[in-house]
C-alpha cells in the first residue's frame, strides 16, 4: 500500500495479498483503487482489480466488504480505458456479488450501451442489465440518448436489446408498448421488417386480458402496425 514503493513491488505484493491476508483486507484493495494517487498506474489498477477477484472467489469477505467492492467496480467501469472496463464487468458478473447489484441504480451501466463501447463490452453490459434491471432500469434505457442509432447498427445488437426491453418491461403493458414503439421507430432501412416484426411480438406477448385493457390510441397504434406488416408480407398467424 506503500505510494512510494516501485510499481513492480505494489504489482507483486497484489498478487500475494489474497492468498495470506484476512477477509476484512479486501478494503485495503478497494481503498487504494479509490486513491487518486499519482503512483496507481493502470497496471496497477489491473494487479488490484485481479487481487480482489481472488478474494471475492474465497468467498469468506462479509457483506461490507463485497459492497464495497460492487461501489467500486462500478467506478472502474467509468474509467476510460477499454480493458480495465471490461474486467470490472467481468467480476461484476461473479454470482457472490449478486445480492449487492440487486435493486441498485444501474445508471452508469445504461450510458455504456451508447458510448461507444465494443461489441463484447455491449454484450456483457446487456447480460448485466438483464441480470440484474427492473422496470425503471428500462425506462432509463428508452430515454437513452443514441438508442435509436444503437437498434438500428447491427441486427445482432437489436435482437439482443429486444430481448432485454421483453425481460426489464416484466408484463407492465404501457411500458411494453413504449418499448415496442422504439423499436418500430428506429429509421434505419437495415432489418426494419424484423425489427418491426420483432416490436409486434413484445405487445403480444403481453397476456390478451392485459392487451385488451390498453385505451383505444394504444388498439389503434398496435392495429396500425399489424396491418403495416401484413402490407409487407409478414405473416402474422403464429
Amino acid at each position: 500500500a506503500n505510494p512510494g514503493a516501485d510499481t513492480s513491488v505494489r504489482v507483486m505484493a497484489a498478487g500475494i495479498l489474497p492468498r495470506v491476508a484476512p477477509a476484512g483486507d479486501l478494503t485495503l484493495l478497494t481503498d487504494l483503487l479509490a486513491a487518486d494517487e499519482a503512483g496507481l498506474t493502470t497496471e496497477l489498477r489491473f494487479a488490484l482489480l485481479g487481487a480482489t477477484r481472488r478474494f471475492v472467489e474465497r468467498g469468506d469477505a462479509g457483506p461490507e466488504g463485497l459492497a464495497a467492492v460492487v461501489d467500486r467496480l462500478e467506478r472502474e467501469f467509468q474509467r476510460p480505458e477499454a480493458d480495465l472496463r471490461r474486467t470490472a464487468l467481468k467480476l461484476l458478473a461473479h454470482e457472490t456479488l449478486a445480492p449487492y447489484l440487486a435493486g441498485r441504480d444501474l445508471g452508469p451501466f445504461v450510458a455504456g450501451l451508447a458510448d461507444g463501447a465494443s461489441a463484447e463490452l455491449r454484450d456483457s453490459l446487456i447480460a448485466l442489465l438483464e441480470g440484474h434491471g427492473t422496470p425503471a432500469t428500462l425506462a432509463s434505457i428508452l430515454e437513452l440518448e443514441g438508442l435509436s442509432e444503437l437498434l438500428g447498427e447491427d441486427p445482432a445488437i437489436e435482437a439482443a436489446m429486444a430481448r432485454l426491453f421483453g425481460k426489464l418491461a416484466d408484463g407492465d403493458p404501457l411500458l411494453t408498448l413504449d418499448a415496442a414503439g422504439v423499436l418500430w421507430d428506429v429509421e434505419a432501412e437495415r432489418g426494419r421488417v424484423t425489427r418491426s416484426t420483432r416490436a409486434l411480438a413484445l405487445v403480444a406477448e403481453l397476456p390478451r386480458d392485459v392487451v385488451a385493457g390498453l385505451d383505444g390510441a394504444a388498439h389503434h397504434r398496435i392495429s396500425d402496425w399489424a396491418s403495416t406488416l401484413r402490407s409487407q408480407g409478414v405473416d402474422l398467424a403464429g
